[in-house]
């Protein structure tokens, strides 16, 4: 937990990988309107607070199903290499697993999609509202 914040951190460390989603925030803002994104999540008194609080959550969504992505990759690698040690055994090669996984990877890239085009218009809609400030 972020106790400033009082909201659960991001899976990622400064010495991971930055999802997709906090990466669009700071290339969008910059480092200042990143800081300022956070400050503004704290506002109760003006629409800015909950619009700077869905654009966060827009965007740690959109880091989440990116982190799903890319633990089914990890995972259809796994049972791949698994493959040729088992190509003489029909019955025991994993395809049923890749056909799953693959509509699983399908669903959620949709998602993911749709998640990084909602963040940009979030963005989008937050930064015309700092204009009217």
């Amino acid at each position: 937990m972020d106790s400033h914040l009082n909201t659960p951190r991001s899976h990622t460390s400064p010495s991971t990988h930055t999802g997709p989603g906090e990466t669009a925030l700071r290339t969008a803002l910059g480092n200042d309107g990143y800081a300022t994104l956070r400050r503004h999540r704290r506002l109760t008194d003006t629409a800015l607070g909950p619009l700077a609080e869905l654009l966060w959550t827009t965007a740690q969504e959109a880091d989440h199903l990116h982190g799903e992505l890319r633990s089914y990759a990890r995972n259809t690698c796994d049972h791949a290499r698994h493959v040729p040690a088992h190509a003489n055994q029909t019955e025991t090669v994993p395809l049923g697993f890749l056909q799953h996984t693959s509509r699983a990877i399908d669903v959620n890239a949709t998602r993911y999609a749709q998640q990084m085009n909602q963040l940009n218009l979030v963005i989008e809609a937050y930064k015309l509202a700092l204009l009217a400030v």
